[in-house]
């Protein structure tokens, strides 16, 4: 009986290990990489836009508060309009920058004030894709 189990771990633990280093790979290389993202973000070109509203939305997580700036805008592109939401193009999240710090929540939402006039970069692939800060 011993023998049966030692054989089965001598069998299973190569394989666990081969299943994980397999899942380790395959996240690492699904993950977009940054910085060919951040080479094509610097390349985006521009257009102007118009932020339609601008606050900031209180998230809470237990006793923990976060506070995230939300900013709409809207934008044209030949001709073609659009709405976007990220503040940040270096944040991989499509919304707007999630800082968690009151402070620069505010800093941002005063900065894209609504009815305010501004500087719109997008994807030249997918227009859909833009953000205010490259």
């Amino acid at each position: 009986m011993a023998a049966i189990e030692a054989s089965a771990l001598v069998v299973a633990a190569p394989v666990a290990l081969l299943a994980a280093a397999g899942g380790w790979w395959l996240r690492r290389n699904s993950q977009p990489n940054d910085r060919a993202q951040a080479s094509d973000v610097r390349s985006w070109p521009h257009t102007m836009g118009t932020v339609i509203s601008s606050t900031v939305q209180v998230s809470r997580a237990g006793d923990r508060r976060r506070d995230n700036p939300l900013v709409l805008y809207t934008y044209q592109v030949a001709g073609e309009a659009f709405q976007g939401s990220r503040v940040s193009a270096q944040n991989g999240s499509r919304r707007s920058r999630r800082t968690g710090d009151d402070r620069s929540a505010s800093s941002t939402v005063e900065r894209y004030s609504a009815g305010s006039s501004v500087v719109v970069f997008y994807d030249p692939r997918n227009p859909a894709n833009s953000a205010l800060e490259r």
